[in-house]
């Protein structure tokens, strides 16, 4: 069993993902649920007068941030509720932590997510896979909030170089604080990832809204070209048969 806490995002409204997460990581001893912030429904800061859920997803991880700090644990693993991890996680988790100290690193990746292109995942370019666990520090690379293990360091240097005001999402501000080594953050590497997305296909409610839009204009694009093929379907054939007349 992996006795380190594990700190899962997981909205009110949506507990089959915390009933999912659940089933995917029973070997997982300690695991926290936390409240996430429902940008639909708290009051939103006046800068903040969109319902743009990737406002909540930043507070969400600011609080487990002050937990951690708070909290007796150095080190800690925090996910969102649709991470699955590999069970070999539970063989690995020590030498993880022991490369993470070593080398005085504060964040670790446990995902290799994709990054987005619009409403597309599209492939990144990652490090290569190694045939032992090692560390790569992450650069220019937009990587997720996903699944991360951090220490009480990492977190204090997360709150203090983040702004919930800034109009990014969270992720991308980790890896932009990356790249610039402000926040030095690594990518876990070993023979196979350490998570995943257990729900298939599944999407938020922003994209899910994007998408929805775009199938509203690709079909209201169908519906003007099939309008034309017939319009021009009904003058070929009356110029046929207009000649055939003559």
């Amino acid at each position: 069993m992996i006795t380190i806490p594990v700190y899962v995002v997981n909205l009110e409204r949506k507990p089959l993902l915390k009933k999912g997460f659940k089933d995917h990581n029973k070997f997982f001893s300690d695991i926290i649920f936390t409240k996430a912030f429902d940008s639909t429904k708290e009051k939103l800061p006046p800068h903040k007068q969109s319902k743009d859920g990737r406002f909540g997803c930043y507070m969400s991880h600011i609080n487990i941030w002050n937990k951690i700090i708070n909290g007796k644990d150095d080190w800690v693993i925090v996910a969102e509720d649709d991470a699955a991890f590999n069970p070999k996680l539970e063989k690995d988790l020590p030498k993880i932590i022991k490369l993470m100290n070593k080398n005085k690193a504060n964040i670790g990746i446990l995902n290799w997510r994709k990054a987005r292109a619009g409403l597309y995942e599209v492939d990144i370019p990652l490090p290569g896979i190694s045939n032992e666990i090692k560390l790569e520090p992450v650069n220019d690379v937009f990587f997720g909030t996903h699944s991360y293990i951090i220490n009480k360091k990492g977190a204090k240097d997360s709150i203090a170089l983040h702004k919930p005001r800034e109009k990014i999402p969270i992720d991308l501000a980790m890896g932009t604080l990356s790249k610039t080594k402000q926040l030095p953050a690594h990518f876990i590497l070993s023979p196979y990832k350490y998570a995943r997305i257990w729900p298939k296909n599944q999407i938020s409610t922003t994209e899910e809204k994007s998408i929805g839009e775009k199938i509203k204009k690709n079909n209201k694009s169908i519906s003007v070209g099939t309008i034309l093929i017939v319009l021009l379907l009904v003058f070929i054939t009356f110029i046929i048969i207009k000649k055939y007349k003559k």
